[in-house]
């Protein structure tokens, strides 16, 4: 039961990545631009916030 479940979320996520992104290069492009967003805004929060 674990497994099954475990396997549709996997599949979902694999599934959604690739559909959305439509290669696994622009996955992984898409990965990059979200990961230097994130840095971005950490130091928006760390700059306003502390």
């Amino acid at each position: 039961m674990i497994f099954k479940k475990m396997f549709i979320a996997v599949f979902l996520l694999e599934f959604t990545t690739i559909v959305g992104c439509e290669t696994v290069k622009g996955a992984g492009e898409g990965a990059k631009k979200d990961w230097q967003n994130a840095q971005e805004l950490d130091a928006k929060m760390r700059q306003e916030l502390w």
